[in-house]
């Protein structure tokens, strides 16, 4: 199978799988079981890690990694955009299937938390996107590395549910989700597209910055040794 064709599908797949994981947080939420929802969320991090899917923030180092860095940067720009359009096909899809009044209330509030300040009252500072992105990155890039390094299963399983569950509850933002509540709420302003680009950011930065702290980690226990 073509390369790009592969990514491409793979990338739809890992969009769904948020989507769902999303949309279930919603609706956990809309029943009272905002914190149950956000660990069962992580269930779809465990997936995506499970299948090697084409999930933007999984794939990021490849760009560091990969010897056809050419190939790599392709191969992500190819899977965000395919990983945010699924997302915000589904989430529309959702909203069309199930527009229970308590379920889009629920959107509607996580929407609000996130959107940027633009010139009005509403909203928050540009800055905390990116530094709640960061956080959301740095958490989630740990728990993906605990997945691929241990040898225990339990705690294969329990890293990645334990990340996301640790990111969502602390309100820390990760764009696939941000996306999803944004598109199922239907709230598409300036300042929850900001909010969408400041997070990409913060998510980015938080994944290299603890990528290269790790390699930095790993590279003094090896002189060590």
């Amino acid at each position: 199978m073509n390369h790009y064709l592969r990514v491409t599908i793979s990338s739809f797949v890992a969009g769904l799988i948020m989507a769902l994981a999303g949309f279930e947080l919603i609706a956990m939420d809309a029943n009272g079981a905002f914190v149950a929802g956000a660990f069962i969320q992580g269930f779809g991090l465990l997936l995506c890690l499970f299948f090697n899917l084409e999930l933007y923030n999984c794939h990021l180092c490849n760009v560091v990694n990969d010897k056809d860095k050419k190939k790599a940067l392709f191969s992500l720009i190819i899977s965000l955009i395919v990983n945010m359009g699924t997302i915000v096909a589904f989430a529309y899809l959702f909203r069309a299937g199930n527009s229970r009044e308590d379920f889009v209330l629920s959107a509607i509030k996580f929407t609000d938390a996130r959107e940027i300040l633009i010139g009005g009252e509403d909203g928050k500072p540009w800055y905390m996107s990116i530094i709640t992105g960061f956080m959301c990155g740095l958490i989630c890039f740990i728990g993906g590395v605990a997945y691929k390094r241990s040898n225990n299963g339990f705690v294969k399983v329990i890293s990645p549910i334990l990340a996301v569950g640790i990111f969502v509850v602390c309100g820390f933002e990760n764009l696939m989700t941000n996306t999803l509540y944004i598109a199922y709420a239907q709230a598409w302003t300036l300042g929850t597209f900001l909010n969408l680009v400041m997070v990409l950011i913060g998510n980015t930065l938080g994944v290299f910055f603890t990528y290269f702290a790790i390699k930095l980690i790993d590279q003094t226990f090896s002189k060590k040794k």
